[in-house]
C-alpha cells in the first residue's frame, strides 16, 4: 500500500508545470480586448483634467483682465495689454497653445496644439467688454468645438461656454457692437477730458448712449441742445451757468465785447476757428456773421452756407428775368447748396441740362450762322454725328459730347476756336 502511494506522488511530481498555448491564448485576447476599452477611457480622463486646468487657467487670465480694464483710462491702451499671468510654456503643457489673432485682454483664445487631439480638445476663450446699458465690465464666454467633436468633450464646453459653446454669427455680431459702443464712449470720453486738461471754456460734445432696440445704433459723441459747456476747464450743466461763472471772474468786459461784434451787421468773422478777446473771456470762442453770434463752428458754417444759397438763388432768378441765353454757371461758386456752382444752359432765361440745350430753338438758331458747319450731319470719315458737327483745318468733325471749359471761360478762345460753334 505504501508503495502505490508513493508511486502516485512520484507521477504527479513528474507532470510538467504552467499553462498551455490555448491558456495563454485565451487570457491574453481577453486583456487585450479589456484594454481596448479602457485604455482610451483613461487617456481621455487625464485629456478632460487638462481640459478643466486649462479652464481655471483662463479663468485666472480673465480675473486679471478684468481688473486692467477697470484701472484703464484709455480703451486703446487696453486693448494692447495681454493677462500679466499669461504662460504660452504652462498652457503647452495643457496641449494647448494661444490663437496669434486672439492674444490680448480685449480677446483671448486658446486652441489644440496637436491636430490628433482636436476631438476631444476644443478651441475657448472669452472677451472683455462694457455692458452700454448698466455700464458694468462683462466677460463674454466663447468655445467652438470640432466638427466631430467626442461626446464626453461637449459638456465641458458647455461648462465654459455655454450657449455659446459654438459661437453663432449672431452672438459675435451682438459682441463685436457691443465692443464697438465702448470704443466711442471712450473716445468721446477723451476728447473731453482733453478739453479740460486745456482749461477750455465754451460747448462740449457729450456722450449719448445708443437707443434702447436699436441694433444700428453706436452710440454718438455729440453737442446736446443746449450744450453742456466748459469755464476754463470746469464742466457746467449748460452755457448760461459759464456766463455767470465768467461775470464773477471777469465782470461784464466779455459781454460788452460780444455785444460790439454783434451790433456791426456788417461784421463777419474772418478766422474760421474763431475768435476770443483775453482774458474778459476766459479763451472761449465766437464767431459772428452780420449781427448774429455763434459758439460753435459748425453753426458758424451753415449760416456761411445759408447766405450763400440765397445769393445763388438771386443770381439765377436775375438770368430768368432778363432772358439770358448761354452757359452759365451760378454765382457764388464755392457754395455747397444748390444751385450754387451748378453750370446751367440758360434759353432765353430758362434753365436747362446740356441735352435738352441741345434740341432747344436757342441751340438750332446758334447752329445757323457761321459757315454752316453745324448742319452737317456726317463728319469726313463718314461717321454720324449724333448732334452736330464743326470744321477746323483738318476738316469736318462730330462736335464733343461735353462742352470744352475753355469755351466758358475764355471768349476771345471761343472766337478763334470753331469747336466752340458746337455751343455757341
Amino acid at each position: 500500500m505504501k508503495k502505490k502511494l508513493k508511486s502516485l506522488f512520484d507521477i504527479r511530481a513528474s507532470e510538467p508545470e504552467g499553462f498551455t498555448i490555448v491558456e495563454v491564448a485565451v487570457v491574453m485576447g481577453v486583456i487585450s480586448i479589456l484594454g481596448s476599452f479602457a485604455i482610451p477611457n483613461v487617456l481621455n480622463t487625464i485629456k478632460l483634467s487638462r481640459i478643466e486646468e486649462a479652464k481655471a487657467l483662463m479663468n485666472s487670465y480673465a480675473a486679471d483682465c478684468l481688473g486692467q480694464y477697470r484701472i484703464s483710462t484709455d480703451i486703446k491702451e487696453f486693448n494692447k495689454k495681454a493677462p500679466e499671468n499669461l504662460s504660452k510654456e504652462k498652457l503647452k503643457t495643457l496641449g494647448y497653445s494661444v490663437n496669434p489673432e486672439k492674444s490680448k485682454c480685449s480677446a483671448l483664445s486658446i486652441k489644440p496644439l496637436n491636430e490628433r487631439d482636436k476631438d476631444l480638445l476644443y478651441q475657448m476663450g472669452f472677451q472683455i467688454y462694457e455692458d452700454n446699458e448698466i455700464g458694468s465690465v462683462k466677460v463674454f464666454k466663447e468655445a467652438i468645438p470640432s466638427d466631430n467633436p467626442n461626446p464626453r468633450s461637449l459638456p465641458s464646453c458647455r461648462g465654459w461656454a455655454g450657449d455659446n459653446c459654438g459661437l453663432s454669427p449672431e452672438a459675435l455680431a451682438a459682441i463685436a457692437r457691443l465692443k464697438q459702443i465702448a470704443i466711442n464712449k471712450a473716445n468721446c470720453g477723451s476728447e473731453i477730458t482733453k478739453k479740460g486738461m486745456d482749461k477750455w471754456t465754451g460747448p462740449i460734445k457729450t456722450w449719448v448712449p445708443p437707443e434702447k432696440g436699436n441694433a444700428k445704433d453706436l452710440g454718438s459723441c455729440k453737442f446736446l441742445d443746449p450744450p453742456k459747456c466748459m469755464f476754463e476747464g470746469n464742466e457746467y450743466r449748460n452755457c448760461e451757468e459759464v456766463e455767470a461763472a465768467r461775470k464773477r471772474k471777469y465782470g461784464a468786459l466779455c459781454e460788452e465785447w460780444q455785444r460790439s461784434k454783434v451790433v456791426n451787421k456788417a461784421y463777419i468773422t474772418s478766422n474760421a476757428n474763431g475768435e476770443t478777446k483775453s482774458p474778459e473771456c476766459a479763451g472761449q470762442l465766437f464767431w459772428f456773421h452780420t449781427g448774429q453770434q455763434f459758439d460753435t463752428k459748425e453753426d458758424f458754417e451753415e449760416k456761411k452756407e445759408s447766405v450763400k444759397k440765397t445769393q445763388c438763388d438771386i443770381d439765377k432768378s436775375n438770368k430768368k428775368n432778363t432772358q439770358f441765353t448761354g452757359i452759365y454757371k451760378i454765382q457764388p461758386a464755392d457754395g455747397i447748396k444748390e444751385p450754387c456752382g451748378t453750370t446751367y444752359h440758360f434759353c432765353k432765361g430758362e434753365a436747362l441740362t446740356s441735352v435738352e440745350y441741345q434740341s432747344s430753338s436757342c441751340n438750332k438758331s446758334s447752329g445757323g450762322g457761321g459757315d454752316g458747319d453745324n448742319d452737317q450731319k456726317e463728319d469726313d470719315r463718314g461717321n454720324v454725328c449724333p448732334n452736330k458737327s464743326y470744321r477746323d483745318n483738318q476738316g469736318i468733325k462730330c462736335c464733343p459730347g461735353r462742352i470744352n471749359r475753355n469755351c466758358i471761360k475764355s471768349r476771345s478762345y471761343r472766337s478763334r476756336t470753331n469747336m466752340c460753334k458746337c455751343w455757341y
